[in-house]
């Protein structure tokens, strides 16, 4: 779904510069009216107002205020993301260590980047925090991860394939000898449904693989890719280090599609945004 714009004039007008800009001319205006008047008082207040329009007229508008606007906008969507994940894998953990083991772990890949946003502050720095936003969205591909493979334990234990398999070779004995009066299209398709069904639970268990090896290794990926920058900040290279680590630690697009799948299906009103990753990262490549 498309986001909605940010109310970029009312963020102006909110901002913490213009509260305190309207304290002071309220102030101002205070210590004028005592000993002039209100008349004289006022004037801090129009002139506070003046701006105010004239201001709204430009800053709203401008790339630079907008930006800022966004990036904040970003980062808060991302921390309800984030804390709506961390829900349902409290949620849907079996016992509370594997839990804690998750909280544990995602924690330190956050000091990590917490670390690195202030290290993108030096202005001699080769990355920008535009390039740790980046990072910091390919972290929450863990918590994706570790959702869903809950989501898929609780599948699984749903479904008994030996006991599938042994349907489907009943069906099968009937199908090669029918008894009088079967019906042999509804065998039929009670065939087609029960191998189906397995088909789907064996793709299932062969992500979970895939999903369990990510799971592992996201971390290790994030130090490394934290101890590449710490070490050299400056080097020239890192921009394009930088974005072939991000591109290494996010999952494989053929996963991320299956895990947004599966994750939406599961659970109702869950924004799982990496298939619009996919999408997006396609789009580049072919206008590129």
């Amino acid at each position: 779904m498309e986001q909605q714009k940010p109310p970029y004039l009312r963020e102006w007008l909110t901002s913490q510069g213009n509260v305190y800009a309207f304290l002071g001319s309220t102030a101002a205006a205070a210590v004028l009216s005592i000993p002039f008047g209100f008349g004289i008082g006022a004037l801090p207040l129009i002139a506070f107002a003046a701006g105010e329009v004239i201001a709204s007229m430009f800053i709203p508008a401008s790339i630079t205020f907008r930006d800022k606007v966004d990036r904040k906008y970003q980062q808060q969507a991302r921390q309800n993301a984030r804390n709506h994940l961390l829900d349902e894998i409290s949620r849907r953990a079996p016992d509370g260590q594997k839990y804690d083991q998750t909280l544990d772990i995602f924690a330190r890949m956050r000091q990590r980047i917490d670390s690195l946003y202030r290290l993108a502050g030096d202005h001699g720095s080769q990355f920008s925090e535009r390039d740790i936003d980046k990072l910091d969205e390919a972290s929450m591909d863990y918590l994706y991860a570790r959702l869903a493979l809950l989501v898929i334990e609780d599948r699984a234990a749903s479904i008994d394939l030996r006991q599938i398999d042994e349907r489907l070779r009943g069906i099968e004995r009937e199908l090669a000898a029918p008894p009088a009066g079967a019906d042999i299209r509804q065998l039929q398709k009670a065939r087609a449904d029960y191998q189906a069904l397995a088909a789907r639970h064996r793709r299932m268990l062969s992500r979970r693989t895939a999903l369990e090896a990510a799971v592992l290794s996201m971390p290790d990926q994030m130090e490394e890719i934290y101890q590449m920058i710490v070490v050299a900040p400056r080097s020239q290279e890192l921009g394009v280090k930088l974005t072939e680590a991000v591109g290494n630690l996010r999952l494989r697009e053929e996963i991320e599609g299956e895990v947004a799948a599966d994750l939406e299906t599961s659970i109702p009103g869950i924004v799982v945004p990496l298939h619009q990753n996919n999408a997006r990262r396609a789009a580049a490549q072919t206008a590129a």
